[in-house]
């Protein structure tokens, strides 16, 4: 199984770029269209990109239309109930078995 880990620390800054340079093409349409990262990383693949993350899956989802492929969002949707993180990672199934799977999947 072929696979690339990335690391994405601000979601928000990528939909806001990307938000932004639909804004710009909109607005000069006879201008090059204008692209942003998250579309030039991942907006060509056809496979599997898993996000792995401890807040609410729903807020990842703002990327969505930008990356091609499958997009699965792994997330704390709810309230924690462990008391170690480890613990609360596996209830919600964002440990790295989980990730694996959702990959595979």
């Amino acid at each position: 199984v072929g696979v690339e880990i990335w690391s994405a620390t601000n979601i928000n800054q990528l939909q806001r770029e990307a938000f932004q340079a639909e804004r710009y093409s909109r607005l000069h349409p006879l201008e090059p269209k204008k692209s942003c990262w998250i579309k030039e990383c991942f907006g060509d693949y056809d496979g599997v990109s898993v996000i792995s993350t401890d807040s609410i899956s729903q807020y990842h989802l703002l990327i969505d239309k930008y990356v091609g492929g499958e997009f699965v969002v792994l997330g704390t949707d709810g309230f924690g109930r462990s008391d170690t993180r480890e613990k609360l990672r596996r209830f919600f199934e964002i440990d790295a078995e989980s990730i694996a799977v959702g990959a595979l999947s």
